[in-house]
C-alpha cells in the first residue's frame, strides 16, 4: 500500500521526462526543417536572379515600321583611366550585331567599313566592319549618367551566323578598333570575356 503513492509519483516524472524529450526532438526536427527551408530558398533566389540576369533586355515590337527587336543589357569590356568600352548583342528581325561602344576624352571617326577585330582563344580573328560612317559625340560611348559628357562613339557591327557560331564557342581574349586616327588594340579580361560568350548565346 505505501509503495503505491511512490509508483504513480515515478509513473508521473516518468511521462514529464518523456514529453520534455519528445518536445525537444520536435523542436531541434522543427529547428532544422526551417533551415533546410531557409537555404532551398537561398538557392531557388540565387538561380532565379542569374537566370533572370542572362535574358534579353528587351524584346519589343515598333509599331511604326513593325521591327521586332531583341536586345541584352551593356555590359563593360573594359574600363581604364584613359577609356571605358561596352558591349551588347542586337537583334533587330533577326539581324544580329555586336553594339560596341568606345569612349575617352578625344573626338573620333570611324568610316564605312572600318574594322573591329575581335581576336579568339584559339588565335582566330572574327573581323567585323562597321556598316556606316560615325563620328564621335557627347555622352555617344557611355552608359547612364557617367561618362556623359565625354567623347565617344556607338557602332552596330553586322554579326554573320558564322560569326555568331565562333562567339558562342570561343571567347573574345583582345579586340582592334579602327578608326580615322588609327587603331586602337586592347585586351579584354577573363570577366568580361565570358559575358560576351553569355551574351551571345542568348541568341
Amino acid at each position: 500500500m505505501h509503495e503505491r503513492p511512490w509508483l504513480l509519483i515515478f509513473a508521473y516524472n516518468f511521462k514529464i521526462t518523456q514529453s520534455i524529450s519528445f518536445n525537444l526532438k520536435l523542436s531541434l526536427c522543427t529547428r532544422k526543417m526551417k533551415k533546410s527551408s531557409f537555404i532551398l530558398l537561398v538557392i531557388l533566389l540565387i538561380g532565379s536572379t542569374r537566370l533572370l540576369a542572362q535574358q534579353p533586355e528587351v524584346t519589343q515590337v515598333d509599331p511604326s515600321v513593325q521591327n521586332h527587336m531583341i536586345q541584352s543589357a551593356w555590359k563593360q569590356i573594359k574600363i581604364t583611366w584613359s577609356a571605358n568600352t561596352y558591349f551588347r548583342i542586337s537583334s533587330v528581325n533577326g539581324n544580329v550585331t555586336f553594339d560596341f561602344k568606345y569612349q575617352d576624352s578625344r573626338k573620333k571617326a570611324v568610316d564605312k567599313g572600318q574594322q573591329l577585330a575581335l581576336e579568339l582563344d584559339d588565335n582566330e580573328v572574327v573581323t567585323l566592319a562597321s556598316p556606316q560612317d560615325v563620328t564621335s559625340c557627347k555622352g555617344c560611348g557611355s552608359i547612364g549618367h557617367a561618362g556623359r559628357h565625354s567623347q565617344g562613339v556607338q557602332i552596330a557591327y553586322p554579326l554573320s551566323s558564322g560569326d555568331i557560331a565562333k562567339l558562342k564557342l570561343h571567347k573574345v581574349v583582345k579586340y582592334r578598333f579602327s578608326t580615322k586616327k588609327g587603331d586602337i588594340e586592347r585586351h579584354i579580361p577573363a570577366g568580361s570575356a565570358n559575358k560576351i560568350m553569355d551574351s551571345v548565346n542568348l541568341f
